[in-house]
């Protein structure tokens, strides 16, 4: 593949200047040599309140109270709504995606896109199994009961 590489650039770049060695191809192809991109594409605005969005979400989950995506859109739309973040979101929205957010439609600001990206940025929410308990679960659970149960 390296050789089939080769023939390839010359092919395409016939001038003596352009011609890449094989030495060079293969210190190209060395894992230690591979670059990884840190950050690629552009930075919402969301990014710096993400870490308080977070934080919301794991007490929920420790509350007993997980969320599933429409529910956390609609607490995520809800806190931004009305703040300078909601017109930096429309701003950036027009200028990086070429939307028109101007509108002061009743649609929701942020969709099921940011929350699957929201999710992948932050994998400990994401969880197997969710289980929901009965709000009343501990007024029943007492020693009289639990003898009552043996009995």
């Amino acid at each position: 593949t390296t050789n089939e590489a080769i023939r390839d650039l010359k092919f395409r770049r016939s001038a003596e200047k352009d011609w890449i060695s094989k030495e060079t191809v293969r210190s190209r192809l060395k894992p230690a040599r591979k670059l990884e991109v840190a950050h690629s594409g552009l930075v919402s605005p969301m990014i710096r309140l993400e870490g308080y969005f977070v934080d919301i979400f794991l007490s929920l989950g420790a509350m007993r109270q997980p969320s599933n995506s429409t529910q956390g859109l609609q607490i995520i739309n809800s806190m931004i709504k009305g703040t300078c973040t909601e017109n930096q979101i429309k701003e950036w929205k027009k200028s990086n995606l070429k939307i028109d957010c101007t509108g002061d439609d009743d649609g929701p600001l942020l969709g099921q896109k940011y929350w699957a990206n929201f999710l992948k940025r932050h994998p400990q929410l994401t969880t197997k199994h969710c289980v929901r308990f009965d709000s009343q679960r501990e007024a029943w659970a007492t020693y009289e009961s639990s003898q009552q149960q043996k009995a």
